[in-house]
């Protein structure tokens, strides 16, 4: 299935994967800004462990209002992390928060390639 990840006045990001939803939000505002995470990890990463570890961060950090992740082919990476917040301020709040930081330097320490963006979501979706 073809997961539309960015629409913009400049045009469409589109990726085919599955999305895993780990943690849903009822509603959202009508802008919402995506915080959008590609990954290759290093072989022999405890992906799973680390997977599981960031789905469970929206426990944790009220900010983050939905989250999901995928597996994908695409110029070189293999894995897709979303995450879904009202506002750039939540945003920030996320990263500055102390599990936010000790997850990162943990799952960084195992990855091979990485790109990470934002966007606000003219759609909504």
């Amino acid at each position: 299935a073809c997961r539309n990840i960015a629409s913009t006045g400049g045009g469409v990001l589109a990726l085919d994967y599955e999305p895993i939803v780990a943690h849903a939000c009822p509603s959202l505002p009508p802008q919402p800004l995506r915080h959008v995470f590609f990954a290759r990890f290093k072989p022999g990463a405890p992906t799973a462990e680390l997977i599981a570890g960031y789905s469970g961060l929206p426990k944790l950090i009220d900010e983050m209002k939905a989250f999901e992740w995928g597996e994908v082919d695409v110029e070189g990476y293999t894995h897709i992390f979303m995450t879904t917040f009202n506002s750039a301020a939540d945003r920030d709040a996320y990263l500055a928060h102390d599990a936010h930081e000790a997850f990162a330097a943990k799952i960084l320490s195992f990855i091979d390639k990485i790109v990470i963006f934002d966007f606000f979501d003219v759609h909504g979706q």
